[in-house]
């Protein structure tokens, strides 16, 4: 059967490569007769379309996880792991994939040598842009990879993890991690090609994420965290990622976490008798419901000034839970970007909402824990707020946008910490400016852009009606 033949929806998805058909028809031809090889070729092909009836949409034919060698082809490996009644073992299956993965690195390898610092810097701007691509498109496509980058040290190499990808969610599916060892697997042949070296403890099939740690193959780290194959036939290293915790952890003029108020609160609450997981939990929780929705003066103001207040929105809420994590020995930094002004509407009324920005500047908490950088946004809108906001939109289940709140499940939103991000104005940015190390960095180089007279009129009036309507809201 032609390719152009085979029924499925092509706006939603894309066919399978060239070179999976290639891989395939080639292996069928080793084991079965020519009439027999070609009868199992159409029940892969019909096993694919049918596969692609359960599949969400990834994006379709731009995405560059669709390419060769990407998500489509592994469904057409696990189409043919299928009609063969899962008989293919899985150091066949990982001959296959390698087979259509590894020419394009074979490629790149006559020309990159990881071991150069400029090309390791280079590899990971490309890793960087896929990541930004990827978040970007998210709200479009949810069912897509979740990419997350860290920030880049040419001393220890190229730190990047995937938190969702599809192929693993398709294998857990259709009942197929059983061979997932072979897909997985083809990541450290591909690096090697490349003259680098993978140190991965899981991937995202026999865990929680599937971190990537690329370092030129000279490096020592690999004689150090060699390569080991699990009871289920994953490769992985053995280690335990660290971080220099300190700068995460520092006090800063904002994050002044020795003031006198922020101690009281401190022995108050016993923080640190609880373990790390409760003691996160429990600070996010109370910055959350207790340090109410609404508007300070200023982004730039200190925690302790914040906690008197007794209130604050994504910036100056994130610079309180920042101090008191890091009071409580947790590793934090800050992640800044802008975001429509749409999202305001409803706490911005009238004059306030029309002269205001377009781009309003915000910024998330991400939060070193279990070797995972955890980013952290619902913080931001107390529950009593978020409930009254969801009473008076009760027939919306789905996007919502406005009251300080952007999300695509506005019932549901993910709002509660439990070993996971939480997002509750995340589908409403703009622009991304990066990760810093504290919000006194962040404001050094970017803040609200707003002339004088307008800064003046948001502090003294602006604010206080948007406090106002944040305030009726809550109390309706």
């Amino acid at each position: 059967m032609k390719e152009n033949e085979l029924i499925f929806d092509r706006t939603k998805h894309v066919c399978y490569s060239e070179a999976v058909k290639q891989v395939i028809t080639d292996c069928l031809k080793k084991q079965f007769s020519k009439k027999e090889a070609d009868i199992l070729w159409e029940k892969i092909q019909l096993k694919y379309t049918e596969y692609l009836q359960t599949l969400p949409y990834l994006g379709g034919a731009k995405d560059n996880h669709n390419a060769p060698g990407g998500t489509y082809d592994c469904i057409a490996l696990f189409a043919y792991y299928e009609v063969l009644d899962r008989k293919p073992s899985i150091q066949e299956i990982y001959e296959m994939n390698n087979a259509i993965l590894l020419p394009p690195f074979r490629k790149l390898g006559k020309l990159f040598n990881i071991n150069h610092p400029w090309q390791l810097k280079l590899l990971n701007f490309v890793f960087e842009t896929t990541a930004k691509r990827d978040q970007k498109k998210h709200h479009s496509c949810p069912a897509g990879y979740i990419m997350q980058t860290e920030p880049f040290d040419p001393k220890t190499g190229i730190h990047y993890r995937f938190e969702q990808c599809p192929i693993a969610e398709f294998a857990k599916a259709h009942d197929l991690l059983e061979i997932m060892p072979a897909i997985c697997n083809g990541d450290y042949p591909a690096m090697e090609l490349l003259h680098a070296g993978l140190i991965r403890t899981t991937t995202c099939a026999n865990g929680n994420v599937c971190d990537y740690w690329i370092v030129g193959d000279k490096s020592p780290y690999l004689k150090k965290y060699p390569k080991k194959t699990d009871e289920q036939g994953y490769f992985y290293n053995e280690y335990r990622r660290s971080i220099a915790k300190e700068k995460y952890l520092e006090e800063t003029p904002m994050l002044n976490y020795s003031a006198r108020n922020i101690q009281q609160l401190l022995a108050e609450r016993d923080w640190n008798t609880l373990n790390e997981f409760e003691r996160l939990k429990s600070i996010y929780n109370f910055v959350r419901d207790e340090i109410l929705f609404g508007y300070n003066v200023d982004d730039s103001i200190p925690a302790s000034k914040i906690l008197s207040d007794g209130y604050g929105q994504c910036n100056t809420k994130g610079t309180l839970f920042m101090a008191l994590l890091r009071a409580c020995n947790i590793p934090c930094r800050i992640h800044g970007f802008t975001i429509d002004k749409k999202l305001q509407k409803g706490t911005m009324t009238g004059i306030v909402y029309k002269s205001a920005p377009k781009n309003i500047f915000h910024s998330w908490i991400e939060v070193y824990f279990e070797n995972i950088w955890y980013e952290l946004e619902a913080f931001i809108l107390d529950s009593a707020y978020l409930n009254n906001l969801q009473k008076k939109y009760p027939d919306c289940t789905g996007s919502f946008c406005g009251y300080g709140v952007a999300v695509k499940n506005f019932q549901n939103p993910i709002i509660d910490f439990n070993r996971n991000s939480t997002y509750i104005q995340s589908e409403g940015i703009t622009q991304d400016f990066g990760i810093y190390d504290s919000p006194d960095d962040l404001l050094k180089e970017h803040q609200q852009e707003l002339s004088v007279l307008k800064a003046f009129i948001y502090r003294n009036l602006g604010r206080c009606l948007m406090n106002r309507n944040v305030m009726k809201l809550r109390k309706s």
